[in-house]
């Protein structure tokens, strides 16, 4: 940065050092340098834009992702995240299945679903499981075509099933997740892939309700900084049932700059009895 200060790149790397230390302030700065520098760039927009959204500063967010799209509407990850904002800031499934439905009109079903959104966090399909529009597309995903990964379709499948109450159809899927990461593991994988898998895992054991394995897993997903296995205890807890636990990691999660809100968590219907735990019934009630 010293040698080229002028230069957008750098400044968004820098940006992205500091996003992995927490200094979300310095993030935002350098975000903001580099598109002041290179404001064509629908890439250095949608980075400021997230930048923005994990800081909370969600109207902002909202205009520079849209920036982004109108800089490059061809590319799928500015659709994805304005959906995630729309669940995250506003708690409206209707506002992000919108979205969603323009990405897949400029972009068609694979890219603008399958291999975009599908990529993201499972979580996301248990929110949407009450789209009637998003549940049409997730059937009709096709794994023999190659469309998404198998995992990420499977633990989206699993995770619409629990948003629409079906218990048994969601752990039979959980238990097809379950069976690919172990093969998985099996292979000679870098350390911190193996951390993901172990993550994915760890889910995978909860939605089948393996509370002691699912844990065990938990705890093999936690990487050199402990506040690595905070969102996957945040969501094996849940899972389980545990209110109070899982209420900790959350409350852990929302002191640092990420998308995950009160809002956010009281859209999930699976936390319904979460509710009666006063400690997470204190964490939903700025959510609703």
């Amino acid at each position: 940065e010293r040698l080229a200060p002028n230069s957008a790149e750098i400044l968004e790397a820098t940006a992205t050092l500091y996003w992995h230390f927490n200094e979300n302030t310095l993030m935002a700065r350098n975000y903001e340098r580099a598109f002041a520098l290179d404001p064509l760039s629908w890439g250095v927009a949608l980075d400021l834009g997230v930048a923005y959204f994990g800081l909370h500063r969600n109207a902002e967010a909202e205009r520079q992702i849209d920036r982004a799209i109108a800089l490059d509407s061809t590319q799928p990850d500015a659709y994805m995240y304005k959906a995630w904002l729309y669940l995250s800031w506003k708690g409206s499934v209707p506002a992000a299945s919108e979205v969603l439905q323009t990405s897949v009109r400029r972009l068609g079903p694979r890219k603008g679903f399958s291999q975009s959104f599908l990529g993201s966090h499972w979580w996301v399909s248990r929110l949407m499981a009450r789209d009637p529009w998003y549940r049409d597309m997730l059937e009709r995903v096709s794994l023999k075509r190659g469309e998404v990964d198998s995992v990420r379709y499977y633990e989206h499948r699993a995770a619409m099933a629990e948003g629409l109450g079906q218990q048994e159809r969601s752990r039979a899927l959980w238990d097809s997740v379950a069976t690919v990461v172990r093969g998985r593991l099996q292979e000679d994988v870098p350390a911190e892939h193996a951390r993901i898998l172990h993550s994915l895992l760890a889910a995978a054991l909860a939605g089948m309700g393996n509370r002691q394995s699912a844990l065990a897993e938990a705890n093999q997903s936690v990487g050199k900084d402990p506040s690595d296995g905070d969102f996957t205890h945040a969501m094996v807890y849940a899972e389980l049932g545990d209110g109070e636990n899982a209420a900790v990691y959350f409350e852990r999660l929302m002191r640092e700059a990420n998308w995950i809100t009160p809002t956010f968590l009281a859209l999930d219907p699976t936390f319904e009895p979460l509710r009666r735990n006063p400690r997470f019934a204190r964490l939903l009630k700025e959510g609703g």
